[in-house]
């Protein structure tokens, strides 16, 4: 039986005690310049974390994709593994740690000056394994951060006031409402019972959508005030109902699937497009539409989302129905190579992570993770340095109907068990978090080139020297 159970709670937020922050080895000289200005940020920032308790501020230089570290904090807990931002003011960052309980400081809002972060807020999500979180696009006077539970059966939505506060004692910032959920799936080891694993609205801001690992399906919401501002109630203070959902019926995916994450496309006229990967929305303008003018108009601003089942190791394609929120399905891809080596079990173990689409339409990638030995042997062949890396796969994206072929090839992700990853805005770099193996091995940060023409990556950085990164964003990539 499925169901969703919706509760209404104020946070309490508590000050904790800081580490000392830990810098990860420099080791390369280059780095792209930044700007220090508080709400303006270049887009060659990229923020990692993850489960060494380091949270990173990384640039890249633009030519060679060399990277260089330019400051870490420990400030966020032991498991960092989700950042989200404002996208209008990158400045404010707000980090998750999935290690903490739900009635432990898991979620922290920092500050970031151009040269360091500081934790200026330490909160909590009240959501037991916070996994991921997300600035809310929608167009209204109050400001919404999203999170997602997955071992809470929850998610929820939290009101944050005009300085993007988690707390104030006159405004709604603190009013968090909360959606669990029921239901689970056949895989009695990791389907035991609903795991949301991401939570994300829609490129026009008007739904939510939840992937459920545990349950098979995606919940959609939507907001349920329609006004342009929150109630006030008698007491004076604004009551967060701009941040309130309502949940409509859910997109139910195949017994056993595991819906992880997903991503939408946005094509908006013949000369640019607009994407949202699972980190953040982005615009990326085209001298030319490689599809032709025609088809271009065609496609204009239809909407399209891909999600990835981890244990299913597929992709689906749906179109999106702007009216409604409705996904319907139009294209179903395993995402591995067809053909590839490796027995059933074997097989049946690839877990896609994380879905990408290429600015301008035409290829989407997908990051896999515990492909057979003989697999990892195919995608590191053109680096030529060993048989030990999963792999990004590269399919083709038809720019009239949305489907997708392939996948053409899988490219080395730069590891080992790549447990999220991030394509640029400009389409031209991938930075992946290999999270390794359960000892260790396998572990590191990489930066692949991306060929604009073909979709073909190469490899051009890897950082060996990290512990189980977890996340690897593209800061104020737009």
């Amino acid at each position: 039986m499925f169901g969703i159970t919706v509760s209404f709670v104020v946070l309490c937020l508590a000050l904790s005690g800081h580490a000392q922050p830990i810098n990860v080895k420099e080791t390369l000289p280059h780095h792209a310049p930044f700007q220090t200005a508080t709400t303006h940020l270049s887009s060659y920032l990229l923020l990692t974390g993850g489960y060494s308790g380091d949270l990173s501020v990384l640039s890249i230089d633009s030519t060679t994709g060399n990277l260089t570290n330019l400051t870490s904090t420990r400030q966020a807990g032991a498991g960092p593994s989700w950042a989200s931002w404002n996208p209008s003011d990158v400045s404010k960052l707000y980090v998750v740690n999935d290690n903490a309980g739900a009635n432990a400081t898991n979620l922290h809002r920092f500050t970031w000056d151009g040269a360091k972060l500081r934790d200026v807020e330490p909160g909590r999500s009240e959501l037991e394994g916070t996994v991921h979180t997300r600035y809310s696009r929608r167009k209204s006077a109050a400001s919404c951060l999203l999170s997602a539970g997955y071992g809470a059966k929850a998610v929820s939505s939290q009101a944050l006031d005009q300085q993007q506060s988690l707390r104030n004692a006159k405004t709604s910032a603190g009013v968090t409402y909360k959606y669990s959920f029921s239901g689970k799936g056949p895989n009695t080891a990791r389907q035991d019972q609903s795991r949301p694993h991401e939570i994300i609205d829609s490129p026009d801001g008007k739904f939510v959508y939840v992937p459920d690992l545990g349950a098979d399906r995606v919940h959609v919401f939507r907001y349920a005030n329609s006004t342009t501002s929150d109630a006030v109630g008698q007491n004076g203070k604004q009551d967060g109902s701009q941040c309130a959902l309502e949940a409509l019926a859910p997109i139910k995916t195949a017994a056993g699937d595991g819906p992880r994450h997903m991503a939408f496309f946005t094509a908006t006229d013949q000369t640019g497009s607009r994407n949202s990967n699972a980190k953040r929305g982005g615009r990326a303008p085209l001298s030319l539409h490689p599809m032709g003018t025609t088809a271009a108009a065609a496609a204009a601003n239809k909407t399209y989302a891909y999600l990835v089942t981890e244990l299913g190791g597929t992709i689906r394609s749906f179109t999106y129905n702007s009216t409604t929120g409705q996904l319907s399905l139009i294209g179903l891809a395993q995402t591995t190579r067809t053909g590839i080596q490796g027995n059933s079990t074997e097989l049946a173990n690839v877990a896609p992570s994380e879905p990408m689409i290429s600015p301008d339409g035409r290829f989407v990638y997908v990051a896999n993770r515990h492909l057979p030995h003989a697999a990892k042997q195919s995608s590191r062949a053109a680096t030529g340095r060993g048989g030990q890396d999963d792999s990004i796969a590269l399919f083709s994206r038809n720019l009239t109907t949305g489907l997708l072929t392939g996948p053409l090839a899988q490219y080395s992700s730069g590891g080992r068990n790549p447990r999220h990853a991030s394509l640029h805005s400009d389409g031209k770099w991938i930075a992946v978090a290999n999270q390794g193996d359960d000892d260790g091995t396998g572990a590191s940060l990489a930066v692949l080139r991306v060929n604009v023409t073909s979709g073909a990556l190469e490899e051009v950085q890897r950082w060996d020297n990290i512990t189980s990164p977890a996340f690897a964003g593209w800061w104020g990539s737009s």
